[in-house]
């Protein structure tokens, strides 16, 4: 298995993760640290673009099998009911159950709900639109699907 992440700290969490869950299953073998430069300056190899293919038509394949809909639906819809409690940055360090009581915070997680709703539409599978409509209920935001 080959995974590649954008910073130190998320590539020792992912070992952990994958070594709890694996355990003896799993060998770690080494760490390539790449700068953003060397990855753009320089062109695939075919192995890296067949490689790349063949994990697309898997993600593609997974993704179309109901039992994965259904759980990446309930990871979402658990990630968006905690989220109306979690401190966020562009809500100047304020929940969203807290930014609603005033009408620009308000207005800056209706911008939120909004982006969420387009970037869950381009999501393959889309995001299930009833998630965003629980949140908008939590937060006592009415008026949209």
């Amino acid at each position: 298995m080959t995974a590649a992440v954008n910073s130190a700290a998320r590539a020792e969490a992912l070992r952990k993760l994958i070594e709890e869950l694996a355990g003896s299953h799993v060998r770690y073998r080494t760490s390539v640290i790449e700068s953003v430069q060397s990855m753009l300056s320089r062109e695939q190899t075919p192995q890296e673009l067949e490689a790349a293919r063949r994990s697309q038509e898997e993600s593609e394949r997974l993704a179309a099998q109901p039992a994965v809909q259904a759980a990446l639906a309930e990871m979402l819809r658990a990630h968006y009911r905690k989220w109306v409690n979690e401190q966020i940055p562009a809500l100047g360090n304020r929940t969203p159950r807290e930014a609603v009581s005033d009408a620009d915070g308000r207005e800056a997680v209706e911008a939120l709900l909004l982006q969420l709703e387009r970037d869950g539409a381009r999501m393959h599978p889309p995001m299930d639109p009833g998630i965003l409509r629980e949140v908008r209920e939590a937060l006592g935001l009415s008026g949209r699907p």
